[in-house]
C-alpha cells in the first residue's frame, strides 16, 4: 500500500520513518553514515511517499526543496528502503510515485538525487530515468537529475 503525505506525519508514522533510518545506518557502507532521527519541528519535506508491506513501513521517498540551491525549480529526492525489504522493487515503486507527485508542483521542472559514488548506484538510477549532472573521478557523491515531462 502506498500513502502520500503532504503534511507533517503523525507520531507513529515518524517513528516508523526513523526506524528505517536507524536500520539503514547500521548497515556497513550504507547511504546513511549515522542515525539522525527526523523530528516534526524541522520537517521540511513537501511530500513523502510511504510504502507499506504487510502493515509495516518498508520504505519511503521524500521530496524537498534544498535551502542550498539557487534554482527553485527543482526538488531533491531521498529514497530509503529497510534492509529486509531491499531488492524487491520497492525502491523503484517509491521513485516512480515520487516523480508523479513532483509533477503535481507546477513550478518544478526536475528532481535531483545525490548518490554516494562508493555505493555503485549510478546504473540503478539511470534505469529509473535519472542522468548524471555533476561528478568527478574522485568525488564523494554525484548529482543525478530527472527532468519532469508533463503531458
Amino acid at each position: 500500500m502506498i500513502t502520500v503525505l503532504t503534511d507533517i506525519p503523525s507520531e507513529p508514522q515518524l517513528a516508523e520513518i526513523n526506524e528505517i533510518r536507524r536500520k539503514i545506518s547500521m548497515v556497513p557502507n550504507s547511504v546513511l553514515d549515522r542515525f539522525e532521527p527526523l523530528t516534526t519541528a524541522y520537517w521540511d519535506y513537501v511530500a513523502v511517499v510511504l510504502y507499506y508491506k504487510d502493515l509495516s513501513l518498508a520504505g519511503y521517498a521524500a521530496l524537498y526543496r534544498s535551502p542550498y540551491k539557487i534554482a527553485r525549480n527543482e526538488l531533491e529526492l531521498s529514497v530509503f528502503v529497510a534492509p529486509e525489504y531491499q531488492n524487491l522493487g520497492i525502491g523503484k515503486l517509491l521513485i516512480k510515485q515520487a516523480i508523479n507527485v513532483a509533477k503535481s508542483f507546477d513550478s518544478v521542472d526536475e528532481v535531483t538525487i545525490m548518490v554516494k559514488r562508493k555505493l555503485g548506484l549510478e546504473g540503478y538510477y539511470k534505469e529509473q530515468g535519472f542522468s548524471c549532472s555533476s561528478s568527478s573521478d574522485n568525488s564523494f557523491s554525484m548529482s543525478m537529475k530527472y527532468p519532469l515531462v508533463r503531458i
